[in-house]
């Protein structure tokens, strides 16, 4: 199946992780892919923040974080009455844990993806493409 053409430039990502060397990861990983508009934040509170002024498209956030973990995090998004597509803003959870409790609990807080550290370029872009592909007709190309 051919991979689609996303409109890159257009898409506005914002990378959650308490570890600034993961942040750069990530983020080197999406501009190598062409997107232009990143935010980053260090915690769950301060992505919500970002989440209600920056306004993201979609967003990486890891799950072991303090003092707002990446669960507390996305629960806290979805009821939020202030954050644009709150409910709906896709998220990509980014964790070491694959244990089947931990994924079905962030299941079960309404994740679209998750990535296992340590991530690759091809990983982040095949996720980054599928949920794109999945949630926003208008960035797809062709």
């Amino acid at each position: 199946m051919p991979q689609p053409k996303i409109d890159y430039p257009k898409i506005k990502v914002l990378v959650i992780d308490d570890q600034q060397f993961i942040r750069s990861i990530i983020v080197r990983f999406l501009r190598y892919m062409g997107i232009e508009h990143i935010a980053e934040a260090k915690d769950g509170e301060s992505a919500l923040r970002s989440c209600k002024d920056f306004a993201p498209d979609i967003a990486f956030c890891d799950i072991d974080m303090a003092p707002m973990n990446g669960l507390t995090f996305l629960k806290e998004l979805r009821r939020s009455p202030d954050i644009p597509r709150a409910r709906t803003l896709p998220v990509i959870m980014l964790t070491s844990h694959n244990e089947s409790n931990v994924v079905m609990e962030a299941r079960a807080s309404g994740i679209d993806a998750f990535l296992v550290k340590p991530v690759s370029q091809k990983a982040v872009t095949d996720r980054f493409d599928w949920v794109v592909a999945k949630h926003y007709k208008e960035f797809v190309k062709g």
